[in-house]
C-alpha cells in the first residue's frame, strides 16, 4: 500500500493514501488538512523548490525535492515530518469518506 504526497509550487496537490487518490488544485479542504498542506507549501517556497514528493510503503520511504529542474533526494521526514505525513493521510481518508457519505445521503 503506497502512500504518496506530491505538492507543486503552482498549488496543485496529489495525495494517495493507499486506498484513495485525491487530486486537488482548489484548496477547499478541512481546516486541519489545509493547515498541514500550507506548512508543506511554505517549506517548498522556503527551499525555492517547484515540487516535493514524499512516498512511503512497506519496503521504502523517501522524499525528494525538485529545484530548478534538479531532483534532490532526502531521507523520509526531512522536509515533511513523519507525523505530519501520517496526519495528512488520515485527514484525506476522512475527507473522502465524509464526501462519499454526503453523496449517499443525497441519493
Amino acid at each position: 500500500m503506497a502512500q504518496v504526497l506530491n505538492v507543486k509550487a503552482d498549488g496543485s496537490i496529489e495525495i494517495q493514501t493507499g486506498s484513495n487518490l485525491f487530486t486537488h488544485t482548489d484548496h477547499l479542504l478541512s481546516g486541519d488538512l489545509q493547515a498541514l498542506i500550507d506548512q508543506v507549501t511554505d517549506s517548498l517556497n522556503n527551499l525555492g523548490a517547484s515540487e516535493i514528493h514524499v512516498e512511503k510503503d512497506t519496503w521504502r520511504q523517501f522524499e525528494h525535492v525538485v529545484t530548478a529542474g534538479e531532483v534532490t533526494p532526502n531521507d523520509f521526514g526531512t522536509t515533511v515530518s513523519e507525523a505530519d505525513f501520517n496526519q495528512i493521510m488520515t485527514l484525506t481518508d476522512q475527507l473522502i469518506a465524509d464526501a462519499e457519505a454526503a453523496e449517499q445521503l443525497s441519493e
